[in-house]
């Protein structure tokens, strides 16, 4: 059996991170899939969103659940930090509309060429790729993963169930479950909403996109939420694009509690010909939803592990000495715009420098 001090699991965005911040321990990075950092590849389309320029209040803002338990991550690596330490690092980034950070070579093969780089240049961290961890039991102060590999502490960065091609499902959910922990209902999130109504069947409009526009959602007839200042896509199952990815977490709650829910799109100045006299009349489209599509489509997953078991200042687990939590298999979701990654990032950060200097338990 293979002895190391750290096993982490998981190569995407929070996973690669917290390895390369470990100098002073044995670690191995496990990765299901051929190569490492398949989430950071088809992020922001392939060219990596890979943070927002926003100030630490406004961006957690954008985090819609469990934001708080963010702060003391932010105190480390705050948005502004996140981007100097790729520069510094020579991964040059520019900004782009509503505050979005991309790499200037536009592909996400940049931030994952500067983590592999510094995998291949440390003398501490070793990986293995297309390798599922199926079974995982703790006895005698070691983790013992697959009766193949050996740890005194663990990393879980096993992240959502979206992107099937790249995920295992809930597998690092059940997992952790073995270990003593918690899992909320795991629904789809930052996913198009979908409509029966005859605007959308008809497919008269499909194809065409409402810039600048602005979405109001009501939930049993009352206004709830506004977004705005982004685009609307016609489809031929409903709407899509930013404003309609970022009302599917609230509309999604409220399908599941059996309330009614409509969106009000409100186009901007420049109108499509091909719809101008449909919004001649009121100014807007009602468009009723009767769902969101599923993990398929979804940017996210919203749901995971309790936050309450896990030490936000660590990501230490609560439940299980020497143990930790980061990314998204954690019970976070934000909008799309550069959020989410943001996040996994600052958490790995963040475990990644505690791990370095920590006593594990025994």
């Amino acid at each position: 059996m293979q002895i190391y001090d750290v096993i982490i699991i998981g190569s995407g965005p929070s996973g690669i991170m917290c390895s390369v911040q470990i100098k002073n321990k044995k670690v191995l990075l496990l990765e299901a899939n051929t190569t490492l950092g398949g989430k950071i590849k088809v992020s922001g389309g392939g060219r990596c969103n890979v943070t927002n320029n926003k100030e630490i209040e406004p961006f957690l803002k954008n985090v819609v659940k469990n934001n708080k338990f963010l702060y003391s991550t932010f105190q480390n690596m705050p948005p502004q930090d996140l981007i100097n330490f790729f520069e510094k690092n020579n991964v040059k980034l520019k900004e782009e509309d509503n505050n979005r950070i991309f790499p200037e070579e536009n592909t996400s093969q940049a931030i994952i060429n500067y983590f592999i780089g510094e995998i291949h240049k440390s003398n501490n961290i070793n990986f293995k790729t297309d390798y599922l961890v199926e079974s995982i039991i703790h006895e005698n102060n070691q983790f013992i993963i697959n009766d193949q590999y050996k740890a005194t502490e663990v990393v879980f960065a096993t992240g959502g169930i979206t992107y099937p091609h790249l995920s295992q499902k809930d597998i690092g959910h059940r997992l952790l479950g073995d270990l003593g922990h918690k899992t909320t209902d795991l629904v789809p999130a930052e996913s198009p909403l979908i409509s029966n109504d005859s605007i959308i069947t008809d497919r008269t409009f499909q194809g065409i996109t409402l810039i600048d526009s602005q979405i109001e959602v009501f939930i049993n007839q009352k206004k709830k939420y506004k977004f705005d200042g982004n685009n609307v896509l016609f489809t031929h199952f409903g709407i899509t694009g930013p404003l309609a990815l970022k009302s599917s977490h609230h509309i999604k709650e409220a399908l599941n509690n059996q309330k009614k829910v409509k969106v009000r799109v409100i186009p901007g100045e420049h109108i499509p010909k091909k719809m101008q006299d449909i919004f001649n009349e009121t100014g807007y489209i009602d468009i009723n939803i009767v769902d969101i599509k599923g993990f398929n489509t979804a940017f996210l997953t919203n749901g995971g592990i309790k936050v309450k078991e896990v030490e936000n200042k660590t990501f230490k687990s609560k439940i299980q000495d020497n143990l930790y939590i980061i990314g998204e298999v954690l019970d976070i979701n934000a909008y799309t715009g550069g959020f989410n990654i943001a996040l996994c990032l600052s958490e790995g950060y963040t475990c990644g420098q505690y791990i370095n200097t920590s006593i594990p338990t025994e």
